[in-house]
C-alpha cells in the first residue's frame, strides 16, 4: 500500500522537495524506511508512472500534484489514532 504508515514517510520526503533527484539509498536513509521496502515502493511508484529515472538510474517525481491528489483521495483519518481526554475540572476552571 503506497498510503500505509512506513511507505507514507517515502512520499512526504518526495513530495518536500519534488524536483529533487534521488537514489534510493539516500531516500531510504532520509524517510527512515528499510531498503527493501523504499524498492518496493519505488517499483509501484515508477509502474504507476509518478516517477522517473534519469541517466544515472536517480529517481524524480514526474507529476507530484498528481501524486498528491491521489494521496489526498485515498486518505482517511481513521487510519490515525484517535484520543479523547476528560477532566474533572469544570469548565470555568479549566479555562
Amino acid at each position: 500500500n503506497l498510503f500505509s504508515k512506513k511507505t507514507s514517510r517515502l512520499l512526504r520526503v518526495l513530495l518536500i522537495s519534488p524536483k529533487r533527484k534521488w537514489t534510493q539509498v539516500k531516500l531510504s536513509k532520509e524517510s527512515k524506511v528499510s531498503i527493501g521496502l523504499t524498492n518496493r515502493a519505488i517499483k509501484k511508484l515508477y509502474n504507476l508512472e509518478y516517477i522517473d529515472y534519469d541517466e544515472d538510474k536517480k529517481i524524480s517525481l514526474k507529476n507530484p500534484t498528481k501524486l498528491l491528489d491521489l494521496w489526498r483521495e485515498k486518505y482517511t483519518y481513521l487510519n490515525n489514532k484517535v484520543v479523547g481526554y476528560y477532566s474533572a475540572l469544570s469548565k470555568v476552571e479549566f479555562e
